[in-house]
């Protein structure tokens, strides 16, 4: 779309979707208190809310490229890893998620910069990639974008809980942690079900694993 489209959708915001719907706005503008944190990669074909059917103030969101979330213990692009940081921790210690989704996608650029090795010309870029390291060596070198994806996204879930706070209530059953990839041309999400540790149809995985919430 171009910007100036973005702009006219912007001034039509206001009479065309916040004044018939002023109660539900007026009620957002009192807090927040969403079940679900998405870690989502940045790609603008990946939306959130378009695949769930959220609504405003239902999806607390970061992104970042890859959806990569840096391990308590990883020294790595700390301006970057800070911010991450920072958005997880308001999400489960001040916002009391009880969910969070990494979600990943087809066709991911920072997926490819991880397996082939991102250009010279971008330096931050290349040091961002050391979060996803793990997983690239799960699988190889040699493997599929899909595969490599998939496994970035598990290898998210296992950086996760490197942080005390995420790993004390994820075995509480405060907090539930999971892996979601999406098939951009299919139209299609999959999820990590933890009772194989591969990646099925969404609704077959919630139709026989325990999500809480």
């Amino acid at each position: 779309m171009p910007f100036s489209d973005l702009v006219d959708q912007f001034r039509d915001f206001g009479p065309k979707i916040h004044a018939p719907n002023r109660a539900f706005f007026e009620e957002l503008s009192q807090g927040q208190t969403p079940d679900t944190f998405v870690i989502a990669c940045s790609d603008s074909r990946l939306m959130p809310q378009d695949l769930t059917g959220a609504k405003a103030g239902e999806l607390f969101v970061a992104r970042n490229a890859g959806n990569m979330v840096p391990r308590q213990d990883q020294d790595v692009n700390e301006g970057v890893k800070e911010g991450t940081v920072a958005t997880l921790e308001f999400a489960v210690l001040s916002l009391g998620v009880q969910h969070i989704i990494v979600l990943g996608h087809s066709d991911c650029g920072a997926m490819k910069a991880l397996r082939n090795g991102a250009p010279e010309a971008l330096p931050h870029l290349r040091a961002w990639m050391a979060h996803g390291q793990a997983a690239l060596e799960s699988v190889g070198a040699e493997a599929d974008l899909r595969t490599l994806t998939q496994s970035n996204i598990a290898t998210q879930i296992t950086n996760l809980r490197s942080f005390a706070f995420v790993e004390d209530r994820v075995q509480d059953g405060r907090l539930h942690l999971h892996g979601w990839y999406y098939d951009i041309a299919a139209g299609q999400t999959a999820a990590l079900d933890p009772a194989t540790g591969q990646f099925a149809p969404v609704d077959q995985v919630y139709r026989r694993s325990e999500v809480g919430g």
